[in-house]
């Protein structure tokens, strides 16, 4: 196991590790997170400062059972502001003498346990972009992934080639990777042009973006984008690796949009209900524009058929149009086909 000090999370102070380390030990370990914050003085751990914790993946192990890491933290951060105020009541009433008849803002502890159990409150979980930017926010660092995982599949779709299989030749050659790190200076004219560290995990190249496609481009670059590069690979006369000077530079969104021929919704028969239409169009409406064509392909016991939509119901395949179809008809129901390979 790798054990991640509490003290490297940010917004958790030695104040707070001191109580916390010091209530565990003599109370024992917490149940949950009512628990938690009906234990531990607000003054030493603040909202910010159980944010971290549930962000940082601390207070995983009050998970229930079957939930996982994603469920967890989204229902945790659901959770918090019912805890400190029922722990806020608690403080109060013991400050005052009051005996709830009822228990207390959390109810009445179990039978045989002393400690208080809070209510489970049902949350949307944390998507997986949300878990690992959360993790970088409060530790410095991905700990669970890395944001390119959930691409790679796709991307090898439209673009099979990887850094370390890119070579020398004449002509554009299409790769795709993580912003590692990024510089920008300005030449004699006064142009800002960029120097982009591309790393897909097989290996990492430096990206020429000079002043043209900077200028087009720059809001595309920053560091952990995922971006899909078109360039001339080159090699470079100082360090003896691969360079490349970068004609074309794409978003996963824009990516998806040249190459994907359609985003296709499977459906069983027993699946469908009689409301599929409304709540297919209530979710594809705001994101119909230029992009690519929607298919549904249906299968029942007695049939199956495939139908594409009309060009008027050509979408976006964003992130955000992909997680809520794949939320309200199942992740493995929805995905996109490409057409060709961009290479």
């Amino acid at each position: 196991r790798i054990l991640y000090g509490l003290g490297a999370i940010r917004g958790i102070g030695e104040g707070s590790v001191a109580a916390i380390c010091d209530c565990r030990e003599q109370q024992g370990p917490f149940v949950d997170l009512y628990d938690f914050c009906r234990r531990i003085d607000s003054k030493k751990a603040n909202r910010r400062a159980l944010e971290a914790l549930i962000r940082a993946g601390a207070m995983d192990a009050f998970a229930a059972v079957g939930e996982d890491v994603e469920a967890v933290r989204g229902r945790l951060l659901a959770e918090l502001d019912g805890a400190l105020l029922g722990a806020d009541q608690a403080a109060r009433n013991e400050a005052s003498g009051i005996q709830d008849l009822f228990g207390g803002p959390f109810g009445a502890p179990e039978a045989g346990d002393s400690r208080v159990r809070g209510p489970i409150v049902t949350a949307r979980p944390l998507t997986r972009r949300e878990r690992l930017d959360a993790e970088k926010e409060a530790l410095g660092l991905y700990l669970t992934g890395h944001p390119i995982d959930e691409y790679l599949a796709e991307i090898r779709e439209f673009c099979p080639q990887r850094i370390a299989d890119l070579k020398v030749e004449r002509g554009q050659q299409v790769v795709a990777g993580l912003v590692y790190s990024s510089r920008t200076m300005r030449n004699k004219r006064g142009e800002t042009l960029a120097f982009t560290v591309l790393d897909d995990r097989s290996g990492r190249i430096e990206l020429s973006v000079f002043a043209d496609v900077y200028e087009q481009h720059k809001q595309k670059i920053f560091k952990d984008a995922v971006l899909v590069v078109e360039g001339e690979v080159q090699p470079d006369e100082y360090n003896g690796a691969l360079k490349m000077r970068v004609g074309q530079i794409h978003t996963m969104d824009d990516a998806r949009r040249r190459f994907a021929d359609c985003l296709q919704i499977e459906i069983c028969g027993d699946g469908m209900g009689s409301d599929f239409a409304r709540r297919l169009k209530t979710l594809l409406e705001p994101h119909r524009r230029d992009g690519c064509r929607v298919a549904i392909a249906y299968r029942s016991k007695a049939a199956e058929g495939r139908l594409v939509l009309s060009a008027d119901w050509r979408v976006a395949p964003s992130d955000e149009l992909l997680q809520s179809l794949r939320n309200e008809f199942g992740a493995g129901q929805v995905g996109l086909h490409y057409r060709r390979s961009a290479a």
